[in-house]
């Protein structure tokens, strides 16, 4: 026989309020997560087909698109988290090309100068020339070592952002996140004609 003091607790339904609710950005995280198992392979397949071997890489491509993803604020608004992916990796391969078809006509251009060829520069062309190297050199000088690293392996040695993360351990992720970041540095700190 059991006397009161020994009964056993009753239980009550926990309210809604008191369950904590998966919060956004973990929501966020966990489709961005998702979709990388499920769509890395058959996404660098299309921008591979698409774009070829590179450059751009197109596993640089897909990385970016990621990196982009996993940035947002807020992702409910997508109502297909994977076209969404899509499109931005295919921004992104697309705004690549841009650049690499705009700096090899810079270089032809510049190849095919006379003035250059011929070495007559004139004095404003070379302070400007200079101004510009220095204004360069004090926006590298305002770049983490890693930051530098990335930026000469990437954009003078044309690695991939594979070859770098093999060689120098770092994260796909972090290469993306330091070259952007680099690269908005770099383009804040040139000086507006």
């Amino acid at each position: 026989m059991m006397n009161k003091a020994q009964s056993f607790p009753t239980f009550r339904p926990i309210s809604a309020s008191v369950v904590p609710i998966e919060s956004a950005k973990v929501r966020q995280k966990r489709v961005v997560e998702t979709l990388y198992h499920q769509c890395w392979n058959e996404l660098c397949g299309r921008l591979r087909r698409l774009y070829g071997d590179g450059p751009p890489d197109p596993q640089d491509i897909a990385q970016d698109a990621f990196t982009k993803l996993s940035q947002m604020d807020n992702l409910s608004h997508v109502h297909n988290p994977k076209a969404f992916l899509y499109k931005v990796a295919f921004n992104i391969g697309h705004k690549s090309i841009g650049h690499i078809v705009k700096t090899r006509e810079f270089l032809a251009e510049q190849l095919e100068d006379d003035e250059i060829l011929s070495n007559e520069v004139c004095p404003e062309h070379q302070l400007s020339q200079t101004q510009q190297l220095d204004a360069l050199q004090r926006a590298m000088a305002g770049l983490t070592d890693k930051q530098q690293e990335i930026l000469l392996r990437c954009r003078i040695k044309g690695q991939t952002y594979a070859q770098i993360a093999e060689q120098t351990g770092w994260s796909l992720a972090d290469i993306s996140r330091q070259l952007t970041s680099a690269l908005a540095h770099l383009a804040a700190s040139q000086p507006q004609e």
